[in-house]
């Protein structure tokens, strides 16, 4: 029963936060720009976030990060308007819903296809933001124990991941391999 209880009150103190007015209206303000950074195609969430990180200097914890994660969340919702209405993806997410949705869009049915758009959206936030929650209270112990040797064989298994999906080319494979096995390296501190 213990271990149920520490998976729920992360969960229960994060919705103990949204009863703040402040924190819903920075996430209003998030949503309407996150919906107009969405809209314009190019403009994506790295430069949404990067136009109002400025304002989050001044801003508590926990404003700034619902703040930001309302603009991550509307900019997702936002891409699809000019995706369905114009057949131009503004982000790779939005490719396939340039496809579907543009046809639906020629045959007069725009609003369902934004509405089914939204609901997908909102389903999915729904859904995950739990998912999410629980998951990191669950893996979060395991950061203490992952040591040297464990990141040793999930090095290991990436190489041979690469090695195995090279096919006949086991060069280009290998020059993959090689090329990408010092990134995740760079920054480590035994």
């Amino acid at each position: 029963m213990e271990g149920i209880a520490d998976l729920v009150a992360p969960l229960l103190g994060g919705i103990g936060l949204l009863i703040r007015p402040d924190v819903w209206l920075l996430v209003l303000a998030g949503v309407a720009w996150g919906l107009f950074a969405g809209a314009m195609p190019g403009i994506g969430s790295l430069l949404a976030f990067g136009l109002v990180l400025p304002f989050t200097f001044g801003m508590e914890p926990v404003q700034a990060v619902a703040f930001l994660l309302a603009i991550s969340v509307a900019v997702g919702f936002g891409n699809s308007i000019p995706a369905i209405l114009l057949s131009v993806p503004g982000t790779p997410a939005a490719v396939l819903t340039a496809v579907d949705g543009f046809k639906l869009h020629k045959r007069g049915e725009s609003g369902l296809a934004l509405g089914v758009s939204y609901f997908a959206a909102l389903v999915g936030q729904v859904v995950s933001i739990p998912f999410f929650v629980f998951m990191v209270v669950t893996l979060s112990g395991l950061a203490y124990i992952f040591l040297a040797p464990e990141i040793f064989a999930l090095y290991l298994l990436g190489m041979v991941a690469i090695v195995s999906l090279t096919g006949q080319n086991l060069v280009k494979g290998l020059v993959g391999q090689g090329s990408g096995s010092p990134s995740p390296t760079s920054a480590w501190t035994p």
